[in-house]
């Protein structure tokens, strides 16, 4: 067979193994395309095992634990498959001992978070996603992680899964490292057809999604009804989530997505996208005999914290709904609330709810008026030709609630510098900071008008 010149070629023969070294090239490709996918290095390495192990993967399965089976059977250890977001899609049997975090992954059906996060600040995943090699990875007793190896799974450059085979005593040589390579290659052929029924089912989950918050529901049986294909039972409490973005990129979809389907405090049931508002939704139900409100806060602050810029995203959430026809009401909260803390992040923090939002709940249904209200008017102007800062401390003031020590060192001040700021403020706006509506009038016109004052 006839090769170009630039095309060089070295064999190396072993006991069991051929190495093929080269510069890449496309003629290369077509000559060797029928025995390997993709060319992830400039060497590649054939594994010879009597024929078998070579052949073993090309043929069709009847399952995907069958698929699971035969990587365990060719490299003597047990196997987990796993999707994109870490839910288990297949183990294989294994004999004696295996560690905590495969049991845990099997019981649970998906990869313990704790297991999860310890693997992306190890580096473990990052480097899952770099390499189209396998990666070993030695014992972590804090989270029960047997010493194992794992390869991604990739269609098209994009990670479909991950196969993780338990090592355990035994040692991995070069060859069955480079069996689990193949092997990940010929997943990516039987995960394709689940991922694209997955694909089919969550965009009429999420159609679903929208007629539930877009019009509502006659009762709640036929709500009910029309959510029981995703496995719910009829009184599982459900509430939308939504999470706004600063400035959205398919990267940063996919990371909050990624986020939420590999957080345990709560479930997520459907999620869908608004493109035109820049949101992210989420129909979530609460974990068992648990506080729902403190799941709520800790899961969307996972989520936050781990997108790469947490100070671009907002999120909030409506109520809880046992009555489904009132999905609607719980989207509209959310919405709601998330465009509140993105407007207003000093009268927001904490706030996750609706209910939480106080006077912000009313904003929307305020008409406002074209001129400044008096008030606000005789301070501006008292600032602009005098010099001071009234304006800005009455803000911090109310919206410390009132806490002077709190406000003074916001606004680096002593107190007494602070008291004689608000009595002025009092005299020049002609009001009482004693009067509690007085007061609770003055934070909502800074709400409205504050776009105009400085």
């Amino acid at each position: 067979m006839y090769l170009p010149p630039e095309e060089e070629i070295s064999c190396r023969r072993h006991t069991d193994t051929l190495s093929l070294l080269f510069p890449v090239s496309c003629s290369l490709k077509r000559l060797f395309s029928k025995e390997f996918r993709r060319f992830p290095r400039r060497s590649i390495t054939l594994v010879c095992r009597g024929g078998d192990a070579m052949h073993s993967f090309h043929r069709s399965f009847d399952s995907l634990e069958d698929f699971a089976d035969v990587i365990s059977e060719q490299l003597h250890c047990p196997v987990t498959i796993e999707d994109a977001n870490h839910h288990l899609l297949a183990y294989s049997s294994h004999d004696g001992e295996t560690d905590e975090a495969r049991i845990a992954t099997i019981i649970g059906r998906r990869v313990p978070e704790r297991v999860i996060n310890l693997l992306w600040k190890t580096g473990i995943i990052p480097a899952l996603h770099d390499s189209d090699d396998a990666v070993w990875v030695e014992t972590i007793p804090e989270i029960g992680l047997g010493r194992r190896a794992a390869c991604a799974v990739r269609r098209d450059g994009d990670v479909l899964g991950y196969i993780w085979v338990v090592a355990g005593e035994k040692k991995l040589t070069h060859e069955d490292l480079a069996l689990l390579a193949q092997a990940a290659d010929k997943a990516s052929e039987e995960l394709l057809p689940l991922i694209r029924r997955r694909m089919r089912r969550e965009r009429s989950h999420e159609e679903l999604l929208w007629q539930l918050i877009t019009s509502r529901p006659d009762s709640h049986a036929s709500a009910a009804a029309l959510l029981a294909g995703t496995g719910l039972r009829q009184d599982v409490p459900l509430a939308v989530l939504v999470f706004r973005l600063n400035e959205p990129t398919e990267e940063k979809h996919t990371m909050l997505s990624y986020a939420a389907r590999t957080t345990e405090q709560l479930q997520v049931m459907i999620e869908t996208r608004d493109l035109r508002e820049n949101e992210v939704l989420f129909l979530v139900s609460p974990p068992e005999e648990t506080d729902a409100a403190g799941a709520v806060r800790d899961f969307t602050d996972t989520i936050v914290t781990r997108m790469p810029d947490p100070s671009g995203v907002w999120a909030g959430c409506g109520r809880w709904c046992t009555d489904y026809t009132e999905l609607l009401d719980s989207f509209n909260e959310a919405r709601q609330t998330a465009s509140m803390k993105q407007a207003h992040p000093e009268l927001t923090k904490g706030v996750s709810f609706f209910h939480e939002l106080g006077l912000l709940r009313y904003v929307p249904q305020v008409k406002k008026e074209p001129s400044l209200p008096v008030t606000l008017f005789r301070l501006r102007e008292y600032d602009k030709y005098q010099q001071t800062d009234l304006l800005q401390t009455l803000l911090v003031f109310l919206t410390n609630d009132g806490k002077m020590n709190q406000t003074a060192g916001d606004l680096h001040i002593h107190v007494n510098t602070l008291t004689y700021r608000l009595r002025r403020a009092e005299e020049v706006g002609g009001f009482s900071l004693q009067n509690a509506s007085q007061k609770a009038a003055l934070l909502f016109d800074f709400i409205l008008y504050r776009d105009s004052l400085w």
